[in-house]
């Protein structure tokens, strides 16, 4: 499958298509509303596993071209229902519309010829994997009990926070390869699971709200790092959760929040919602009949409320910002477009910093290039711990 075939999830299945193709425009529309906010029940597996060979060389896996298969970098390969976790590396040979990579490490599972699964960026399984000092958490959310992980409580790093929000249907572990940059930098962390995720209370609807309803649990990850002795709290949103750290950042007490990160940042779902529309082959009509049934809260798509899609952009979030800034963004960024980041970029020149990682995928920019990532990463960290600004 090529890249331009790639559909991250919004139509749930060809049956759901066509059957909404056959009763007309509306339906089509309603379908691609509801796919929007509906949380995969089941993790997409687009590659198959066809051989793991073994060699006093070093062990390779063979899967199946398709969907970042042949992503540069070091990569995660998630299987079993996301139950199974393997590392792979440099792409060894491309033929016969099979993929061969570098086998680095089996975490979980048994991986065998026929094993279905997807390419990701997570790396880290869970956070003993970037610090001996970590427990088990949950935060206190307006829903219910947030399990979370808390990682670096002693020392110095106790009293400047960073808060990691994952993106739309991913899990925490997604955002584990911001802690150790910023532990060097002075941090400890809350990683954060939200409404929706697993083992998480779920929407009263079921459904995600783009970042703006996810904000409430951002809010109240905030206020259980000042209940537990945070001074200074920085927060890190990766995709979906980019817009739910700045939504939460403008609704912090004023001088709290040292600064925002923005990994890949989903800010602008117009923008969005216009590209996934493309990729999924949906007329633009019924695409932007959809978003508007969402902003109306239309029960048809699911929703108990509105979703507020036309809000949720680059210009809104920039007349809100009054803290810095840093986005890590790839122009090669085939599933969430990296114009709404640089749209914020040239709105606040004043705030925001832009590193770039070019021929980076989304959400996989450390894995593209770990150095410039982490280097960006840390120098804000400092920044915002030593320059005195606060919001």
């Amino acid at each position: 499958m090529s890249p331009a075939r790639k559909t991250w999830g919004f139509i749930a299945s060809a049956t759901a298509i066509i059957a909404s193709i056959a009763a007309g425009g509306y339906g089509l529309a309603v379908a691609f509303g509801r796919a929007v906010v509906t949380p995969a029940r089941v993790p997409a597996a687009p590659l198959t596993v066809h051989e793991v060979r073994r060699s006093a060389n070093g062990d390779t896996i063979v899967l199946t071209q398709g969907e970042d298969a042949a992503l540069a970098g070091d990569q995660s390969f998630i299987f079993a229902e996301g139950n199974g976790h393997a590392r792979v590396g440099a792409v060894v040979r491309e033929q016969h519309g099979t993929v061969e990579r570098e086998l680095l490490s089996i975490e979980r599972g048994r991986l065998d010829a026929g094993a279905t699964g997807r390419i990701t960026g997570w790396w880290f399984t869970g956070p003993d994997e970037v610090s001996d000092d970590w427990s088990e958490v949950t935060v206190p959310g307006p829903l219910g009990d947030l399990p979370a992980w808390r990682i670096g409580e002693a020392g110095q790093g106790s009293r400047a926070w960073a808060i990691h929000v994952h993106g739309r249907g991913a899990r925490r572990e997604e955002t584990l390869r911001g802690v150790d940059p910023l532990t060097r930098a002075g941090f400890s962390h809350l990683v954060l699971s939200y409404r929706n995720d697993l083992g998480a209370p779920a929407a009263p609807d079921a459904k995600y709200g783009l970042g703006a309803t996810e904000s409430e649990d951002v809010s109240a990850a905030i206020a259980y790092a000042v209940a537990n002795g945070a001074e200074t709290v920085l927060l890190v949103g990766w995709s979906m959760g980019a817009a739910a750290a700045l939504i939460a950042a403008e609704r912090a007490k004023h001088g709290l929040i040292a600064g925002i990160v923005l990994e890949s940042p989903g800010i602008d779902w117009p923008g969005i919602l216009r590209h996934q529309a493309r990729r999924s082959r949906v007329p633009s009509p019924a695409a932007r009949f959809g978003a508007r049934l969402l902003e109306r809260g239309s029960r048809a798509t699911g929703v108990l409320g509105p979703v507020p899609v036309s809000r949720l952009t680059p210009e809104r979030f920039a007349s809100g910002l009054r803290v810095p800034v840093l986005q890590l963004v790839s122009r090669e960024d085939t599933f969430v477009p990296a114009a709404g980041a640089l749209r914020l970029a040239r709105l606040r020149p004043d705030l925001v910093r832009t590193v770039e990682v070019p021929g980076a995928e989304h959400v996989k920019l450390w894995n593209h290039d770990r150095a410039v990532w982490e280097a960006a990463l840390y120098g804000f960290g400092r920044q915002c711990l030593g320059d005195g600004s606060r919001g």
